[in-house]
């Protein structure tokens, strides 16, 4: 009996010095990291010097993070993204230098820019948070993944969008200052009425909308407010949420399993599972071997359609066939992922004026065409008058970019394997053929339709197309930089790792970038590695 005693007391020891040890380790390491730079740790632009004599808003100290969902594991360290440097929020700009600072100005009406005030906006750029690798933003909501992998929201709580819980306990609209969500995550998802993210074991967590999380009914009027997890072993998550309209989900599985879930229909889910009317509430299996998938659609017609790249690179796509865009050879929508073309290796889709036209690359650089607006660039007269089926187009193309016209028309720009630049479109050539505009390529996209901006070899970039001088359209070749780190769309970096803006390019709602002044945006910009153009 004493014996007895004896082990009761000893492991009742062992457990109170287990449990202690555990105490103090969590409450030993609870501190995070907060927002301290000073401002002077940064060149300010001409931008910022502009506005109150260059007095910038003190950067925000963010607050305690919320509790994560996960067990504590091992840290996971997440490398700056390669990806832009500038990201376009709901009228509101984020930046992030070279620092891993994150920089913001413009709108804060729902507490988007994150900087702890409730004022409307600002036209001064703020430091919003350090250590910063991405940041999304999505219906005035937004999310920055650190590089020690912890992710971090703000701005829109309406459905308890933010994920905090706030919404429902407390009844908070709007979050103004940065708050931790979750540990070890490599992406974010933001949609209309569901966000998601996954963490770096490949679990993929969601909350919003309970029909749209994929795990189970609930009705549509009820919502978390905090991540649940909704499956394993993803290896991405694809999320396409047309405007005022509900989220369609497509998670492709580690090995290669397509799933989807969301509103059924063509270009959305056709699994059974279903709850609300016409909604998959439970993931179904698409197609296997999946590798690449594209979304897109119409939102005035209703209308969604998706492309899959299968392991073996052949090319399926189902939904919406308006004017053979599906390029199966007929205009049916179709429910199920259909047979396109073989051997392919990058899809590009464009559109205009509710027109669209698909684009494919093959393995052996030979250009395809295919839909409504590709009559503009195909000139085979023994091709099918619709083009409702793929139509080889060119050979030797390293890539290809889309415009449409300020006027009317549509307007393409290819590179070639050997650094040749061709341009094909209504205003420029006349309706003929692909016309040579420069030599010594790399890259080359369209802007606006009259312009193809092209990155030469000796990483000069161009502007070459039509100007506005007294009034009149003048083609020309303008240089626009001698050296460039990296360029979009929407902007370039130069070897100063000076961000601008590109010629003739506005970001949304200009006023925050000072009307007309884009000759400077921000200094000590972050450069991505990967300078090629989507």
């Amino acid at each position: 009996m004493k014996k007895t005693a004896l082990i009761i007391a000893v492991v009742l020891a062992a457990f109170a010095f287990i449990a202690c040890n555990n105490t103090t380790n969590q409450s030993g390491d609870d501190s995070k990291p907060t927002t301290q730079a000073m401002i002077t740790d940064i060149p300010v632009d001409a931008l910022a010097t502009a506005i109150d004599g260059g007095n910038l808003i003190d950067p925000v100290n963010t607050v305690e993070p919320a509790a994560s969902p996960q067990q504590a594991e091992e840290a996971v360290k997440i490398q700056p993204r390669e990806s832009e440097t500038l990201v376009i929020g709901d009228d509101c700009v984020f930046l992030i230098n070279d620092k891993n600072e994150l920089w913001a100005l413009g709108s804060n009406k729902m507490g988007q820019l994150g900087i702890g005030s409730e004022i409307e906006e600002t036209t001064e750029l703020v430091q919003i948070m350090s250590d910063v690798a991405s940041v999304v933003c999505h219906f005035n909501r937004c999310f920055a993944i650190k590089t020690d992998g912890t992710l971090w929201s703000w701005g829109n709580n309406h459905g308890g969008g933010v994920g905090d819980g706030s919404s429902q306990d407390k009844g908070v609209k709007c979050v103004y200052t940065p708050v931790q969500i979750a540990e070890r995550v490599v992406e974010a998802y933001p949609g209309n009425a569901v966000t998601f993210y996954l963490d770096a074991d490949g679990r993929l967590y969601g909350w919003g909308h309970n029909d749209l999380l994929g795990i189970k009914t609930y009705g549509f009027e009820e919502f978390s407010t905090t991540p649940q997890l909704v499956m394993s072993e993803i290896e991405t998550l694809h999320l396409f949420s047309p405007e005022n309209k509900y989220d369609y989900m497509f998670a492709v599985c580690k090995n290669g399993d397509l799933l989807s879930w969301g509103p059924v229909g063509p270009g959305g889910s056709y699994n059974s599972k279903l709850g609300r009317s016409g909604t998959a509430t439970e993931p179904g299996k698409v197609m296997d071997g999946v590798k690449y998938i594209k979304l897109g659609g119409d939102v005035s017609r209703n209308s969604y359609f998706c492309f899959v790249i299968k392991n073996d690179n052949s090319l399926w796509a189902w939904g919406s066939n308006t004017e053979g865009l599906l390029g199966d050879g007929t205009t049916e929508q179709r429910e199920r992922p259909v047979y396109i073309l073989d051997d392919v290796n990058t899809i590009s889709i464009a559109s205009d004026v509710n027109r669209f036209a698909c684009f494919a690359i093959k393995n052996d650089n030979s250009l395809w065409g295919w839909g409504e607006l590709a009559r503009s660039l195909i000139r085979n007269p023994g091709a099918n008058s619709d083009y409702h089926s793929p139509v080889k187009l060119e050979e030797s193309i390293k890539n290809v970019g889309f415009a449409k016209g300020t006027i009317s028309g549509f307007y393409a720009g290819i590179v070639k394997t050997d650094g040749s630049v061709w341009y094909q479109g209504e205003r420029m050539t006349s309706g003929e053929n692909w016309q040579k505009v420069a030599d010594d390529a790399t890259n080359a996209f369209c802007n606006y339709g009259v312009n193809l901006t092209v990155l030469k070899q000796d990483g000069s970039l161009w502007v070459s197309g039509y100007f506005s001088e007294n009034h009149q359209l003048i083609y020309k070749d303008v240089k626009i930089c001698d050296k460039v780190l990296y360029y979009t769309r929407d902007y370039y970096i130069d070897s100063n790792k000076t961000l601008r803006l590109m010629p003739q390019r506005s970001l949304p709602d200009t006023r925050y970038w000072m009307a007309h002044k884009t000759e400077i945006v921000f200094e000590q910009a972050r450069v991505p590695k990967d300078t090629s153009q989507d």
